[in-house]
């Protein structure tokens, strides 16, 4: 299968691009001039240097499916709404639409947990299908976007599958994020102030996510016009103090992890856990 992935340079993309040629597929990756990856991809990608808002019809001939990753303003990291809508609705919509002019047979997209807002503290298990309430302008955009392809899938009879992935983690994820903060400090023997740590997730490896995109994108049937929405995630709820101090003990770590010297942030999401409607290979 030839296959074009856009944020390959980014955290999730460049795991999945190392996964589908590591399946024997043709991998042709987007990536902004001058962006490195965040972790090695494969020598025999071929890179297709231009932003996404370039990406056109012509570039699309010839691929057998899209995986769509490219995200602006995703946690830490921090945008406005406009840069924020501008990217994750009207440039994912104008590169689905070069796509389907260019006849590509499916469509995979990643979303985000953070759709689901507040809203995924009123569910033990929160269903694909639970109404969203994102807060924030990445949160937002996302969701809009999400709403926006799903449409248009259904309006142009594309096939197409939108994930929602819970909290990956792994290697090549921003510095500020929970598991690498945390092996930084392991590794320095230094002390790890954090929250209680009651807050209850759904941590997955980000080579899980890989696999299960992959999966989607080359094994399962899907119909026209009928686009699916399903969760990512790996299945088994822990808090956030267990997950700490598993790697803690995993990294055989010097110094100490200290709950509660960091209080939650506002409006803190307590439990957010996903349902899970397809099986990760």
């Amino acid at each position: 299968m030839r296959i074009l992935v856009t944020g390959a340079t980014g955290f999730l993309g460049a795991h999945f691009a190392n996964a589908a040629c590591a399946g024997g597929h043709e991998v042709v990756a987007v990536r902004r001039p001058g962006a490195v990856p965040r972790v090695a991809v494969a020598s025999d990608v071929r890179w297709l240097d231009k932003p996404l808002a370039d990406v056109a019809t012509r570039d699309c001939r010839g691929i057998d499916a899209v995986v769509h990753f490219s995200s602006q303003g995703v946690s830490p990291q921090r945008t406005t709404w406009q840069e924020a809508f501008r990217h994750n609705v009207t440039e994912q919509l104008r590169l689905l639409l070069a796509a389907a002019d260019a006849n590509v047979g499916r469509f995979v997209l990643s979303g985000s947990c953070v759709e689901y807002g507040p809203e995924a503290a009123a569910h033990e298990f929160i269903a694909p299908s639970t109404p969203l309430s994102p807060t924030g302008a990445y949160a937002a955009s996302k969701a809009a976007g999400c709403v926006a392809s799903l449409a248009l899938a259904r309006d142009q009879s594309l096939r197409m599958v939108y994930l929602r992935v819970f909290h990956a983690f792994g290697a090549g994820q921003h510095r500020d994020n929970l598991w690498p903060s945390l092996r930084a400090a392991a590794i320095a023997g230094a002390d790890y102030p954090m929250t209680p740590g009651e807050q209850i997730r759904d941590f997955v490896p980000v080579g899980d996510v890989a696999s299960t995109f992959l999966e989607v994108c080359v094994n399962r049937s899907l119909e026209a016009g009928r686009p699916e929405v399903h969760n990512v995630g790996n299945g088994r709820p822990v808090t956030i103090l267990e997950f700490a101090d598993r790697w803690w003990r995993t990294w055989d770590a010097k110094g100490r992890l200290l709950p509660g010297t960091i209080p939650y942030r506002k409006d803190e999401v307590m439990r957010c856990v996903p349902e899970l409607t397809i099986r990760r290979p």
